[in-house]
């Protein structure tokens, strides 16, 4: 006699969904939580590719830099400043690299009727032509923001670098290093700098330099009383007896991340100090000092309580408090850091007399 065959029971079939459900939602959390980890690494690689591409640059500069200016009298500068947006911005004179390094250096200088100078403006049409003449040994290399957020470096022969008369400067023919740049500073030791970060004791670094010391003289005044400093002298632009060079120079670069942004909570006026956000789980909630950029406004808060912004610093960065309307991003970034060592530094303030 043949046994019956057992069914399962109603409660039967619900516990075992109700235990596959369960089972699927860890699952797919575990693989959101897993993709999120992919997505943010991949993140912090692209950041971390973009940055050293930008410090790449940087360093093959600032390894090839020229300070004889007593050979070359008024080609030889290093300057560093503020665009008309507030941007720090750097120019300086270096050896010229070799001729597979740039195309257009490679091909200058191929015909005697050479007359036309790199300047970024028709260097390939006047390539082409057999106009182009040679840099000579010596070119200059210039950072700068052309588009907000966007770093480009400009390459010209050394008179057509930066005029006595400041001017604009070189941006035809620039080339994009990178987008996402929320904020770029160099900082400069010079003779007074006893560390990176001001301390209650001893100098921080420079913010602005000009080794021609006549070039930006103007931009001392406005300085004044800041951390930041143009070291100034009895100089001029064509003497080059008292030029002078940052023995370090440190490079900081934010890029922004590509996390959701929070936004504000309400509108907020330049003085407040206690901002409220929404969206803010991308945002750093423990106890420190962090940044984030409200429109071209860079703010730091000590800490993330609840929904609010505390121990709010505005204005940081060299940018100006200002006000913002509610639904205004609040950006954060990831800053990568590099410290170079120039070969040419030059204390000239302790060689000419103020």
């Amino acid at each position: 006699m043949t046994g019956r065959r057992r069914a399962f029971t109603l409660v039967e079939v619900l516990v075992a969904l109700g235990v596959f459900t369960v089972l699927g939602f860890g699952a797919t959390a575990f693989l959101i939580m897993g993709l999120r980890t992919w997505r943010g690494a991949e993140a912090r690689r692209d950041m971390a590719e973009r940055a050293e591409l930008v410090f790449a640059f940087l360093r093959a500069d600032f390894e090839c830099m020229y300070a004889a200016g007593d050979k070359a009298p008024g080609r030889a500068i290093f300057l560093s400043d503020e665009d008309a947006g507030g941007r720090q911005r750097l120019i300086l004179t270096r050896t010229v690299p070799p001729p597979g390094a740039d195309p257009r250096i490679a091909g200058a200088g191929l015909t005697v009727l050479a007359r036309d100078v790199i300047d970024g403006a028709g260097d390939l049409a006047s390539l082409r032509r057999g106009l182009l003449k040679p840099p000579g040994d010596l070119m200059c290399a210039a950072y700068v923001f052309i588009e907000d957020e966007k770093l480009y470096r400009s390459v010209v022969t050394p008179e057509k670098s930066y005029g006595e008369v400041a001017g604009d400067w070189p941006t035809h023919g620039a080339q994009l290093l990178a987008e996402g740049v929320m904020h770029l500073e160099f900082n400069f030791w010079s003779d007074r700098t006893t560390a990176w970060r001001s301390e209650a004791e001893g100098f921080g670094p420079s913010y602005f330099w000009d080794s021609t010391q006549g070039l930006a003289k103007e931009k001392a005044a406005a300085e004044e009383g800041r951390r930041r400093r143009i070291f100034t002298a009895a100089g001029s632009l064509q003497d080059a007896i008292d030029d002078d060079f940052p023995r370090l120079i440190e490079t900081r670069i934010v890029l922004g991340t590509s996390a959701e942004a929070a936004y504000l909570a309400g509108n907020i006026e330049a003085g407040a100090t206690a901002i409220a956000v929404e969206n803010g789980e991308s945002l750093p909630r423990e106890e420190g000092e962090h940044f984030v950029k409200l429109g071209r406004e860079w703010i730091s808060y000590g800490r993330l309580r609840g929904d609010v912004l505390t121990g709010v610093v505005r204005g940081r960065r060299g940018t100006q408090a200002a006000s913002h309307e509610a639904g205004t991003a609040v950006r954060t970034g990831t800053m990568f850091r590099m410290v170079a060592r120039p070969p040419c530094g030059r204390e000239a303030w302790r060689e000419v007399a103020r």
